[in-house]
């Protein structure tokens, strides 16, 4: 991919394998360039409380935010990390969001410089479909269970 383009946001890429995704498209995780397999997870409700209040029995720890920046650009990432994951001042639970945060910097390089991607990588990557803990079926048959059993209380209040 020739050009400087940056790619950042909230890609909720779910599965750690669709890091490949990007790899794919000419583009560099720099988390992963960085920080190699430390998770960064920028969704967490084992820290973040603000998810149970919203999203009940989520307990899925994943990095749903990303900076990317083009293979072959002169950009290279030099840090990266998290921020606004502590609470806010005076609250027992409440965040800036429910996501955290990604900042980077970036130097340029005096000439582009293009890293190989290697197939084995790619298929490690998209092998690992895993998203934290509970799977999106289990998370919503408990709070199906949650709901009935609100409303089993509430109709043996009512009669």
């Amino acid at each position: 991919m020739k050009g400087r383009i940056i790619f950042l946001g909230d890609l909720n890429l779910h599965l750690r394998g669709e890091t490949a995704v990007l790899l794919r498209n000419g583009f560099l995780d720099c988390w992963v360039e960085l920080k190699g397999e430390d998770v960064g997870y920028t969704w967490d409700p084992q820290v973040n409380g603000m998810i149970n209040m919203v999203l009940p029995f989520d307990n899925r720890r994943m990095r749903l935010d990303r900076i990317a920046v083009s293979n072959g650009s002169d950009l290279k990432a030099e840090s990266i990390s998290i921020f606004a994951n502590q609470k806010l001042e005076g609250s027992w639970y409440l965040y800036p969001s429910d996501h955290f945060g990604l900042e980077a910097t970036f130097s340029i390089r005096p000439l582009p410089f293009t890293k190989p991607i290697y197939q084995h990588d790619l298929d490690r990557m998209e092998n690992d479909t895993t998203t934290g803990f509970r799977t999106i079926r289990t998370i919503s048959l408990m709070r199906l269970g949650l709901v009935t059993l609100i409303s089993l209380g509430l109709f043996l209040l009512l009669i």
